[in-house]
């Protein structure tokens, strides 16, 4: 129907069939691909549009913020699809199990499938994609149909930012810094919790993540009666925003509103450090974080999906 190479055109005598309105319209396409090889001129590139939406965008925006430091993954993907000079969707990729898809402008099923054809040409293998939810999966199916794949939502996220404190940490505890002391408890928690999100460890896998996030710096807890009874990480800075991940409580320790308190201390130690915003992630399937997390005073910005080919 066209070929593939690294720019697209189908003229305007080309007609699709749109699904939206069930009529054949006539569109014109004109995309653009763009791969990468340097990093510094990929983050020139995409930065400034993904500052646009700071709290959404955290995931990228936080990877290339870390990008050249040490212990940090080397990109296997760094591309966009941009239109004259005008970039529409950016694309990132540094574990093989997904590619990150970050839009930053709308774009049309028509340019759908040019991207999914892209995709297919320039990649050898593709396993997943994690990004805003709606253009995700539109690009996962046009991928699974031209392959003949089949996929799964692995977790329905939404993301939150937080802008102003609603609801303080209370006095029941205390708020600090994670140590060495606390390894165990780390390396129990990471395990339990991705277990949890359904993106299980092993013990081993689980001990080598815990050394690196306690490496990072951003591992905080909250105490009650003499031992930690939560965890939640600060991770991925960028210019206004920190990212909390990895909240957890113990499954006997949960209902007593010791993550809701570590969340909102590490909250408020944030904002204090001089970040405008917090921002999180959560599973959709899980309401009880949802209302948690809006209750303290974070807001939703948008929702994502990750997704895996079977």
């Amino acid at each position: 129907m066209y070929s593939v190479k690294w720019s697209f055109s189908i003229n305007k005598g080309f007609q699709v069939c749109c699904r939206i309105c069930k009529v054949r319209k006539k569109v014109a396409v004109m995309l653009h691909y763009r791969q990468y090889q340097d990093i510094q001129s990929f983050s020139r590139d995409t930065v400034p549009c993904l500052e646009k939406n700071e709290a959404f965008h955290n995931l990228l925006l936080g990877l290339l913020a870390a990008s050249g430091k040490q212990g940090s993954s080397c990109p296997l993907l760094m591309g966009v699809f941009q239109k004259k000079e005008t970039i529409q969707l950016i694309l990132f990729q540094t574990e093989p199990q997904q590619i990150i898809v970050s839009a930053a402008e709308p774009v049309s099923y028509g340019e759908i499938e040019v991207i999914a054809s892209t995709l297919i040409h320039e990649c050898s293998d593709i396993h997943g994609f994690v990004g805003e939810r709606d253009i995700t999966i539109r690009i996962a199916a046009e991928v699974a149909k031209q392959k003949n794949y089949q996929y799964r939502i692995v977790m329905n996220q939404r993301i939150y930012e937080l802008r102003e404190l609603k609801k303080q940490p209370d006095e029941s505890g205390e708020f600090r810094k994670l140590t060495l002391q606390d390894l165990l408890f780390i390396e129990n928690a990471v395990y339990d919790f991705c277990e949890d999100t359904l993106q299980p460890l092993t013990r081993s896998e689980a001990k080598n993540k815990c050394r690196e996030l306690y490496g990072q710096g951003g591992l905080y807890g909250w105490a009650a009666e003499g031992r930690i009874v939560a965890m939640a990480n600060a991770t991925r800075p960028t210019r206004n925003n920190m990212n909390i991940n990895f909240v957890f409580t113990p499954r006997e320790l949960r209902g007593r509103g010791y993550a809701s308190n570590c969340v909102a201390a590490l909250t408020k130690s944030m904002l204090n450090k001089g970040y405008k915003t917090a921002s999180l992630y959560t599973d959709l399937s899980n309401p009880t974080s949802n209302k948690i997390y809006m209750d303290i005073g974070f807001k939703p910005v948008g929702d994502s999906v990750l997704i895996h080919f079977l």
